[in-house]
């Protein structure tokens, strides 16, 4: 990479300019003239200077690497291969070489990247079809080892190889990830592509004959701007955990576009903020592994949702569920289940209970625990609160049976360690639960 150094530090501009005052002072009406022939001269002495490769010390050394293309042979690389156990062993280095007769799969990608957790899903059960005699699956990634291995965890890419020696992108032109490339038997590029347009079929041809037609991946960044502008409008970014934030959902609407965010949530609660269910007794982990929600780093995740300002977030949450499908083996689903309940009704209104004759005003709740302020709220709110906190002490879901459709106001103050005190704060507002038994809709967690 060119990096910028100050003039009176390299030589070569200091002789031009030097030169330049020279000329105008001696020749001003020959002055352009013979200033060109003289940049002309100290340009060609430059280049003397670089073929000899005399080293200075104000002089900073340029490496010139040759881009590679289909058709070009791979020198011979090196990778130190993460295992998927880092903190007992020591990466392994892979050399290109020792893969001779075996088709070779390189997949450059990043943990932050929405489409390359489902492309390498995707590279993986490739890579189990065709099997490891004929076929080397290699994923590059400029992140950390603790980044890549915290990524992968809960995707089933067993069967690639996984790398953070990223020397090798220097020798490829791409701005756009995923970016695979495909080397033959022989160790010569034969596809610079996509990699949903690896298939098993391109696979076993190359295998066959060392030789088949990808489709060329187009990343060349003189596209049409305007398209390219309204693509980059919608984005979505899954990344782990980040020390910066809190753990919260962030909605930012501007001129610039609608932003979802959600900042460091494990799996069980990211699916349940996404999905949009009241509280986490409304989730049911299917997947037979209890530590998903964990509250540790290596479990947290953030997804960012980015769409123009003319999308709503009801569209964001539905393009959140989609992604959140698409980047982990496992997946969420609504289901019916019959369960114990409590189902919160509503008598005539004591004379405590406050229905908003305005619905103009502002809705606000603030809660800590047992203690609730709310203003011109809804039910839906009120069961909301209600199913996470019950949803913590007792593991009940709360429905609502109120049919109360006006907002009102409201203010709790009950105990955690007695919860009769929660029954005679909502008896006070004309509220009440009763146990059922009943079918509920719930979201599972589960491999497809």
């Amino acid at each position: 990479m060119k990096k910028n150094i100050p003039f009176w530090e390299n030589p070569l501009i200091a002789l031009k300019l030097f030169l330049f005052k020279l000329v105008s002072l001696l020749f001003p009406k020959w002055s352009l003239l013979i200033l060109m022939i003289s940049i002309a001269a100290v340009n060609a002495y430059s280049q003397k200077v670089d073929t000899a490769n005399l080293s200075h010390p104000s002089t900073i050394k340029m490496e010139r690497q040759t881009l590679l293309s289909i058709g070009d042979t791979i020198p011979d690389q090196s990778f130190a291969i993460i295992p998927k156990n880092s903190k007992t062993v020591s990466p392994v280095d892979l050399k290109l070489n020792s893969l001779k007769g075996k088709v070779i799969i390189i997949d450059f990608w990043a943990t932050w990247c929405g489409p390359c957790l489902p492309a390498l899903q995707h590279l993986n059960q490739l890579q189990q079809k065709i099997g490891k005699d004929k076929l080397v699956t290699i994923a590059i990634s400029m992140d950390s080892n603790e980044d890549i291995l915290r990524t992968i965890k809960h995707v089933d890419v067993s069967d690639i190889h996984f790398s953070s020696d990223s020397n090798f992108m220097k020798q490829f032109k791409f701005h756009i990830i995923p970016h695979t490339i495909v080397i033959n038997k022989e160790g010569v590029i034969v596809g610079i592509t996509y990699p949903d347009s690896i298939t098993v079929q391109k696979i076993q041809e190359v295998i066959a004959t060392n030789h088949t037609v990808f489709p060329l991946k187009k990343d060349n960044q003189q596209k049409n701007n305007a398209i390219e502008k309204v693509k980059e409008l919608y984005s979505v970014r899954l990344a782990t955990y980040d020390s910066t934030n809190a753990t919260g959902i962030y909605k930012d609407s501007t001129k610039e576009g609608v932003e979802l965010k959600f900042v460091n949530f494990t799996i069980p609660s990211l699916f349940r903020e996404v999905f949009r269910m009241p509280a986490q007794t409304w989730v049911v982990n299917n997947t037979g592994d209890s530590t998903l929600g964990d509250y540790t780093v290596q479990n947290m995740y953030c997804l960012t949702v980015h769409l123009p300002y003319f999308e709503s977030y009801s569209k964001a949450y539905k393009i959140a569920q989609q992604a959140l499908n698409a980047s982990f083996k496992f997946k969420g689903k609504l289901i019916k289940q019959q369960q114990n309940v409590y189902a919160l009704k509503y008598k005539s209104a004591s004379g405590k209970m406050n229905i908003s004759a305005d619905n103009s005003r502002d809705s606000s709740i603030t809660f800590y625990g047992p203690n609730l302020i709310a203003s011109n709220i809804t039910t839906k709110s009120l069961v909301d609160y209600l199913s996470n906190e019950l949803g913590y002490l007792k593991n009940m879901i709360v429905l609502d049976e109120t049919a109360l459709s006006k907002k009102f106001d409201i203010t709790l103050k009950w105990e955690y360690a007695h919860l009769p005190s929660l029954v005679d704060e909502l008896k006070k507002y004309g509220f009440y639960l009763e146990q059922k038994h009943e079918f509920v809709h719930l979201l599972s967690i589960e491999y497809p």
